[in-house]
């Protein structure tokens, strides 16, 4: 590390710069109050709540009875003088005219130690540790009164206010139980995620907060980390939170001023992360961006610098104009040093919409400056998509057919991509024939192919094809348990244009058969199944295993595709299309199902515990197309979810001549909800070499610490691919991570530590990864 920074003092001058972006960090993110403005006693988590619990043995006590003719104006006979006892009461609305027992408005519930009825019941006055319930709202205090008909109520003296999962805390609290809002002079409260408090708050149900002269923050400490001081504070809970002339606090030191703050409090904005390290090929880094959220609108700005590569400017984010949009975009300038005199860059959009009567339409557009920009600069984008396409596509879809226009273009020179300018594409699903058991399938589609290969200008391989797949089956089920499905179809092709066409100077030399070239293929099938299952009354608590039904699926397909009319090296090679060949081969598959019976979201539903599929395909002709076998690969899918959060799946490939397994994917995992979990996947792939397995375990040591250790091993050879351990630590309102990552493979090392804020965790946009 001396080495590379030259010395103690320009390693300590790069220590002091790191501290400082971190401090700096810290502060753009989350404000929240001044020093004295929420104690431990008024702001708690909701785990910390104390609130008073009235004994269940109470019941409510009515006012004395009230003869049918009399006055409700008439207040009733006081309570005796000895010690008061609890005792509460459910009084309805006295409204004039009806009697009491004939309001069906729903009651006021209020206890407490002293309960007195005014005016004929119009007016409620409780005393000592009063309790006050109606409608899902919960009002706590010293004394309360309310206002029976005109539904409000005034509390006095360490006075709580719940509703659902929000509190107010106050001296003296005004209450309309009407339209739920609420006034307080002053007070404090927690409107999650967010702790606030201020000279004069006015809320409305979970819809509304305003806060004047107030403050909020994250932080439930007495002095909170952070916290941001604001004239005037609009909280929308669950959406969103608006601020004006706000002082922003680190602990009591003020330390900028914001004219105006908007920020959502929906789980998908992050607000600020933070991430210095060091990684082989950028030398020390600082990746860090601020997350911005607006109404339809959720952007990020990065500002990174790499010691080796210098520095690099981002700008991404997603956005929803309107209902049924969403687009998202990534811009990145980095003028990189490795390049002297040439600037690097990447730009990436993509958007998707719909609209009333079945149309929908997406676009995307993704440029690089070369090959490996993204391999070098985004590297999980790069591992997930190598080659990432750009296209503009629209549908209309009906109940019965769907229409589409597809447009696929090159952007990048450096890429090889067949373009489809454009292909306009007809596919109907199967539509009964009238009453009767026939059906009918169509596949149309017109494109313009043009192939272009990496770093060429001019196309290659250019022609219009119009393909048609055309199929008719038979549905029946005979016996009332076989299913017998026969079907037959064609598929034509017409290419403008073949091979036989070739460039001679300027001029086209046409060859015998070089221009409308049709190719032809006829298909015939027929598949049989059956279904057979038996229920057992078996019951096991330990496993939530209440009754057994295993269910036997045995089928039988036939599949016949004759020879092409057009061999393969008389027409250009695009897609899928031009690599059916001739097949002769009957499809055996066995299924076995094992289902209970699992009481989820309140409802029984079928639960599977196990899913077994085995299939095969027996050769009538064996041939050069299947390597003149009579018997194919074994495939087996294997599926076994005994509980929610544990299971195994499995796909392999077996050989049957070699004895071998041609391919493998295995996937293991346990855990529970937050404690710890674990991953296993192999992966193998015999004509490829790939023998590789890798392993994440994620552990909770505490409330405060957390691990996570992640590995690939190459069985090949025999080598670690990757290598990389994470500690978490709960910083209260904070959350951070160290990241040490190794990748032999790359021979490469990083080690970067990541800081963002508790109640808003990071959110999926790219953030120079």
């Amino acid at each position: 590390m001396k080495g590379r920074g030259g010395g103690d003092s320009s390693a300590g001058r790069r220590v002091l710069v790191l501290a400082l972006l971190s401090a700096v960090g810290l502060l753009v993110l989350h404000p929240a109050l001044p020093g004295e403005a929420l104690r431990p006693s008024r702001i708690r988590r909701l785990d910390q709540f104390d609130l008073p619990v009235i004994a269940d043995a109470l019941t409510p006590v009515p006012p004395p009875p009230v003869s049918p003719r009399a006055d409700v104006s008439t207040p009733p006979p006081s309570p005796p003088a000895p010690e008061p006892s609890p005792s509460p009461a459910a009084v309805p609305d006295p409204l004039p005219g009806p009697p009491l027992e004939a309001v069906t408005e729903l009651p006021i519930v209020c206890e407490g130690d002293r309960v007195r009825f005014l005016d004929g019941g119009r007016r409620i006055v409780g005393e000592g540790n009063v309790r006050i319930e109606y409608r899902g709202m919960l009002l706590q205090a010293d004394r309360a009164e309310v206002d029976v008909p005109g539904r409000k109520a005034v509390a006095e003296g360490n006075v709580v206010f719940h509703e659902e999962d929000q509190y107010l805390y106050a001296d003296r609290l005004s209450l309309d139980l009407a339209t739920r809002e609420v006034e307080i002079s002053p007070g404090r409260g927690y409107f999650p995620p967010l702790y606030g408090g201020a000279e004069e708050i006015k809320a409305r149900g979970r819809e509304y907060v305003e806060l004047n002269k107030g403050h909020f923050t994250t932080c439930d400490l007495d002095d909170p980390h952070y916290h941001l001081s604001s004239r005037r504070v609009e909280i929308y809970p669950g959406d969103r939170i608006i601020a004006r002339s706000s002082t922003v606090y680190w602990g009591r030191v003020p330390v900028f001023w914001i004219p105006y703050y908007w920020r959502s409090l929906k789980e998908d904005c992050s607000g600020f992360i933070f991430r210095p390290g060091y990684r082989d090929s950028w030398g020390f880094f600082v990746l860090s961006g601020y997350q911005l959220c607006l109404p339809g609108l959720r952007a990020a700005l990065n500002l990174d610098w790499r010691h080796r590569r210098g520095p690099a400017y981002g700008l991404e984010g997603d956005f929803l104009p309107w209902r049924r949009a969403r687009g998202d975009w990534q811009l990145y300038y980095a003028p990189d040093r490795l390049y002297p005199g040439r600037d690097r860059y990447l730009a990436e959009m993509s958007y998707r919409q719909s609209w009333p009567r079945g149309i929908s339409g997406s676009f995307a557009l993704n440029y690089a400056d070369d090959p490996d920009f993204r391999r070098e600069f985004f590297r999980s984008q790069y591992d997930a998509s190598r080659q990432p396409p750009s296209f503009l596509y629209l549908s209309k879809t009906w109940p019965e057919a769907t229409l589409s226009l597809d447009a696929q273009f090159r952007v990048n020179k450096f890429e090889g991509v067949t373009e489809r300018l454009p292909e306009a594409r007809l596919q109907t699903r199967q539509q009964q024939l009238g009453e009767t058991n026939f059906y009918y399938e169509l596949d149309a589609s017109l494109t313009n192919f043009q192939k272009r290969f990496p770093d060429l200008g001019s196309t290659h391989e250019e022609s219009v094809r119009f393909d048609t797949f055309q199929n008719l089956s038979y549905n029946r089920k005979f016996w009332g348990w076989l299913n017998f499905i026969p079907n037959v179809g064609i598929r034509q092709s017409y290419y403008s244009r073949g091979p036989g066409v070739e460039e001679d100077g300027e001029e086209e030399t046409e060859t015998p058969e070089g221009r409308d070239l049709l190719r032809r293929i006829f298909s015939a099938g027929l598949g049989l199944s059956t279904a057979i299952y038996g229920v057992y009354p078996t019951r096991i608590e330990a496993l939530d295993i209440n009754q057994l039904r295993h269910v036997i699926e045995p089928s039988l397909d036939y599949v016949f595709v004759d020879h092409p009319t057009l061999r393969r090296d008389r027409h250009f090679h695009y897609d899928a299309v031009e690599r059916i060949g001739p097949a002769n081969f009957t499809r055996v598959g066995l299924r076995n199902l094992l289902q209970t019976k699992r009481t989820i979201e309140g409802g029984e539903q079928s639960w599977t515990l196990a899913d077994l599929l085995l299939q095969t395909n027996l050769y009538t002709d064996p041939d050069k197309y299947n390597f003149g076998r009579l018997i194919d690969d074994l495939s087996a899918q294997f599926r076994f979810n005994p509980v929610a959060r544990a299971g195994l799946r499995l796909d392999a490939k077996y050989d049957t001549y070699d004895g071998l397994i041609n391919e493998s994917t295995l996937g293991v995992w346990a855990g529970s909800e937050d404690d710890w979990r674990m991953n296993l996947n192999h992966a193998y792939r015999r004509d490829r070499g790939r023998d590789s397995l890798d392993a994440t375990v994620f552990l909770r040591a505490g409330p405060k610490w957390a691990f996570e250790l992640f590995g690939r091993y190459d069985f090949a050879d025999s080598r670690f691919e990757e290598e990389a351990i994470t500690v978490y630590r709960d910083l209260h309102c904070w959350e951070s991570s160290l990241t040490l990552r190794r990748r032999e493979g790359r021979d490469e090392t990083e080690i970067f530590f990541t800081l963002w804020v508790k109640a808003f965790p990071q959110a999926g946009l790219r953030l120079s990864n």
